[in-house]
Formats: structure tokens, sequence, C-alpha cells
């Protein structure tokens, strides 16, 4: 289904109402032009697309691109691939990832013109600023078009998304990769009971050991485990070697520690 070419609002309203719970495999918005007295018809026939599975839109505006955000924001919405065929910045990707936190049926976004890195998108499929940012992050989306020039967080929790359908486990392996780094927050932990942390950092090797490991990734399982076992003393208290067997080091074999 395509609508192109000048449309009045009698049209819009027709179009609009063929839309509302109507089942659509395809829709095309390509060219149009509304005019000034009917200039609510984008938002109107977009956000009736509910039931629509493919869109593609040309003429993607900042306002325009709010508007499929709102649509890609509602519950009931089954869209699964979008195509953007127009110039589009930063501010528009922005606009659009707003959308996406929420969403659990997208799957693929094809962006014609856009040559930047989409890094406003690397929030979306993985905020790090927390545990809990990266549970509510977006496991859905699995493809964005084009690739080549992708931020790094980007392309990596896209393959994430894709290649697992246990949305619990992605953000297993998000947390895993992009949390325990560096000096993170060890607070979330503070009012853990002390018998099961060991049981939350047994996770982290069975976690790393599903993704595709690299040694840097290796070695940042090692030192978040030595940062939750120094940053909470109370884990002295906790057989050692019970604990360390827990998380799956021998400590014959490594030492933890300095």
């Amino acid at each position: 289904m395509e609508l192109s070419g000048d449309v009045s609002y009698d049209q819009s309203l027709m179009i609009e109402s063929f839309l509302i719970g109507r089942s659509v495999e395809s829709f095309t918005i390509k060219n149009v032009k509304f005019g000034v007295s009917n200039r609510s018809a984008f938002r109107r026939i977009v956000l009736a697309c509910s039931n629509v599975k493919r869109l593609e839109v040309c003429g993607s505006t900042v306002s325009r691109c709010a508007t499929i955000a709102a649509l890609l924001g509602k519950s009931t919405s089954i869209l699964s691939e979008i195509t953007l065929r127009d110039k589009m910045g930063d501010a528009q990707i922005s606009t659009i990832a707003a959308g996406l936190t929420g969403n659990t049926t997208l799957k693929k976004m094809h962006f014609s013109k856009y040559q930047g890195g989409m890094s406003p998108m690397a929030k979306v499929l993985c905020n790090i600023s927390s545990i809990k940012g990266i549970i509510e992050s977006n496991h859905t989306l699995e493809e964005i078009l084009p690739m080549r020039n992708l931020h790094p967080r980007v392309r990596d929790c896209l393959n994430l998304n894709h290649w697992n359908t246990n949305e619990n486990e992605i953000a297993r392996k998000k947390i895993a990769k992009y949390y325990f780094v560096g000096d993170f927050d060890v607070a979330p932990f503070y009012d853990m009971s002390v018998s099961v942390i060991p049981e939350v950092l047994s996770l982290l090797p069975k976690v790393f050991r599903r993704i595709d490991l690299r040694k840097n990734e290796l070695t940042n399982c090692q030192s978040a485990i030595f940062r939750m076992l120094k940053s909470i003393p109370e884990l002295c208290n906790v057989s050692s070697r019970d604990a360390l067997h827990v998380v799956g080091y021998d400590n014959k074999r490594q030492k933890i520690g300095g």
C-alpha cells in the first residue's frame, strides 16, 4: 500500500479510518503533500499504523520523526521493519531512538541517507548507567542499515539481540560485558545478602563463556570479581574456598588478590 501526491483533509481521514484496526503488510508514505490546513494528517495517519508490519517514509523532519517515535512507543504496535529515505542527522536519530526503549517488535531499521555511527542508539540498546538501565534497554532490534560506520556498542548489541531469543539472557550478557567494567558502581550490592553475592558473582564466568570471549573480556571478568571481593569485606566471612568455587575459580590454580 502506497500513499503519495496531494492528499486532502477528507482523504486523510479516509486513509486513517482504513488503517485503524486493519492488518497491513507494508505501507509507504512517499512525497506526500498534505496542505497547510491538513498539517496534522501525517501524525494521524502514522499513529493509525499500529497494525502495519513494514513502514517506509520519505520526508523525515524532526517533528515527523517524533511521530514515528510515538508509533514505536505504542504497546499495540506490531511494526517490525521501518525504512526512512531522507538525509538525516543525529537530531532525527535521537528523536526516533526515544521511542525504542520499550519497543518489543521492531527488528530492522534502514536509514538510506544517514552516514553517521548511530551513537544515539547506543544508550537505547544498552544503557550502561546502571544495571536497571541495561535490563530496561532494547533487546529486540537486530539490524540497522547501513552498518559500515556503526558505533561499536551499537554493532555489538545488535549482534547480541540477533543471536539470542531470550531477553533475560541478552540482558545478562550486556550486564556482564558493559556494567562490570573498570571502576563500576558496587553500591547496588551493598544491601544484598552476603550469602547471595557469591551466587551473583557466579553468573559472570557463566555468562562470559556464552559470549565470544576475547582476552580483554576474560580479564574484565576476573577484575570484576576481584573488585567485588575487595569492595565488600563481609564476603571474607563467607568460606573463601566455597565462594571462589561458586564463582568458578579453583584457588589452587587462580590467585585473586594481592
